[in-house]
Order: structure tokens, then C-alpha cells, then sequence
């Protein structure tokens, strides 16, 4: 695996050919956790939900929070994917493991998109340089690849050079393992598109207030929350 192909795959990620719309994926039929209905397993748990996303993203306000649901590897657990609208905030969780985990954030600087089961959150600052972080997502849970992918930008030769970092600093990054995820990763863009979960449609997301029960029927019902959300 060369240099030139992992900067063209980076730079696909952050060009606009993302699609909207329905999220569609490979197969997989492994079940990693006992979990069966992972949706009312995340309302049984929105405390330890808030509480990772405020962990994450400490300035982000859940008051006004949206929430929906994507099955990002397709093997039946759905991924739990949470926006807050006012600045850009979002966070993107599992239940693989028998329990709540964050797969990532984001906020202004850096996206969060998918394809097939990967999920990759990355962006780029003024200065040139890029970050970017991918998971592989297998029966809700993240396997892997325990590397970050990271960039500046060389103005006088007017490229961008990447150098991969490990997850884990004492182990370092294998040239095979880089090698073998981004082979995996080339095959998946050559049948399908980065899905940015940015535009998934609004009529999709409810309130996390409403799964929390933070807000109530009645309250949401009158109006209020309605008026709020459009400002």
C-alpha cells in the first residue's frame, strides 16, 4: 500500500461525493453481544448516554439534542447516532460489548461518515494539516484497525504526506495492517459511496429529551420544543 493511494482515499473521504439518504451495507450476520433489541437497550441506558457525550464533547448543550438510529454494519444492532444542532456537535455510539460505547465525535472541524461498515471521522484544520480515525464496525462493536491516519500539507510540493499513529503508543503501526485495511477500504469505494450521517433527513431524528424523558409527551406536543428547534 502506497502513499498516493492512501491520499487519494483520504481526499475521496473529504470530497462532496458523499450520498444522502437510506444507509445500505454489506451483510453480516455475526452477533457479538446478547442484546436483542438494541433500540429500547439505548433508552434503558440514556443516562450513561448523556453522560459519555458530555464526556466527549464538554461544551455541546443535549438540552436540544436529536437522535436516530442506523444499522451501519447491518447484522440487526443498530447504531445510535445523536446531533446537536445549534453548533455542530455529534457523537455516534454502539452495543456490541454488552454495554454503551462511544465509536466517536464531532463537532465544526471534523465529520463523521460511513461506508459499508466502516465509519470514519476526520477533518482538517487551516494550518493544512488533516486527521482522520477509522473503525470497522462487526456486530456493533468496533474490531479495529488500531492506527490514525494523520496529514500536513507541504505547500512547496503542494501534496499532502500522511503518517499513521497508533492508537495504542507502545505498539507500533504495521505496514501489513495498513496495508490490508485500506485494501479492504479501496474494494468498499469501488461499489458504493461515503454516506455523511449529516444528511440523514430531519424526519428521521426525535429528541433525546423524549428518550430520556427529560421532556414529556405533553411538552413536546404543545408546541414548545417545536418553536425552539426552528430558531
Amino acid at each position: 500500500m502506497n502513499k498516493i493511494l492512501a491520499i487519494i482515499l483520504f481526499l475521496s473521504i473529504l470530497a462532496t461525493g458523499c450520498k444522502s439518504g437510506q444507509k445500505e451495507s454489506p451483510k453480516d450476520d455475526i452477533k457479538a453481544c446478547s442484546i436483542t433489541d438494541a433500540r429500547q437497550f439505548y433508552k434503558d441506558n440514556t443516562d450513561k448516554i448523556e453522560e459519555l457525550c458530555q464526556e466527549w464533547e464538554p461544551n455541546a448543550d443535549l438540552e436540544l439534542a436529536l437522535y436516530t438510529f442506523i444499522d451501519i454494519d447491518n447484522d440487526g444492532l443498530e447504531e445510535m447516532y445523536i446531533k446537536e444542532s445549534n453548533e455542530g456537535y455529534g457523537w455516534l455510539l454502539c452495543c456490541g460489548s454488552d454495554s454503551v460505547e462511544m465509536i466517536t465525535s464531532e463537532d465544526r472541524n471534523f465529520r463523521i461518515s460511513c461506508i459499508g461498515n466502516i465509519v470514519n471521522m476526520r477533518g482538517m484544520f487551516p494550518s493544512g494539516s488533516a486527521f482522520s480515525k477509522y473503525f470497522e464496525l462487526k456486530g456493533s462493536r468496533v474490531i479495529g484497525p488500531d492506527f490514525m491516519e494523520e496529514g500536513e500539507y507541504d505547500f512547496q510540493k503542494d501534496t499532502l504526506v500522511m503518517s499513521y499513529v497508533p492508537v495504542d503508543g507502545d505498539k507500533p503501526v504495521q505496514k501489513e495492517d495498513i496495508a490490508k485495511f485500506f485494501g479492504k477500504l479501496e474494494k468498499l469505494m469501488k461499489n458504493d459511496l461515503w454516506y455523511d450521517l449529516n444528511t440523514i433527513s430531519a424526519d428521521q431524528f426525535d429528541m433525546l429529551g423524549r428518550l430520556s424523558g427529560r421532556i414529556l409527551e405533553e411538552d413536546y406536543d404543545n408546541g414548545y420544543w417545536t418553536e425552539d428547534l426552528d430558531q
